[in-house]
């Protein structure tokens, strides 16, 4: 049980940490930064929520309020498993996103390798 809030609390610290890196960034320096870097920050930031919101958050109103849930055990799984879908939905839409990008960039590199193939 230890183990774990210290798990939870280094979670929690550096998700703090990284959401205010993100939020220098992109507010007061205004930088330009690479869009794999981006998602790469959306999905640390991504992953660090649904495990507070899904696994850390059930663990204490269970525990603060434990003559409400005399089992805790399907209430656990079911908001991690809850946590699962929500987190593979929220990676999904983030990935459709560059391979929706990646998409154009070929069509333009197919259509031009046509034309010089086409005039050889």
């Amino acid at each position: 049980m230890k183990a774990l809030q210290i798990v939870y609390s280094s979670i929690i610290a550096l998700t703090l940490m990284l959401s205010f890196k993100l939020f220098v960034w992109n507010k007061c320096k205004k930088l330009t930064i690479n869009v794999e870097l981006k998602r790469a920050n959306r999905l640390a930031v991504i992953d660090a929520c649904i495990i507070v919101i899904f696994d850390l958050t059930p663990t204490i109103i269970t525990s603060r309020f434990s003559y409400l849930f005399p089992y805790i055990g399907p209430w656990n799984a079911f908001f991690k498993m809850l946590g699962f879908v929500v987190e593979g939905n929220l990676v999904v839409i983030n990935l459709k996103k560059r391979y929706k990008d990646d998409k154009r960039t070929s069509k333009l590199f197919l259509a031009a390798g046509k034309q010089d193939s086409g005039k050889s």
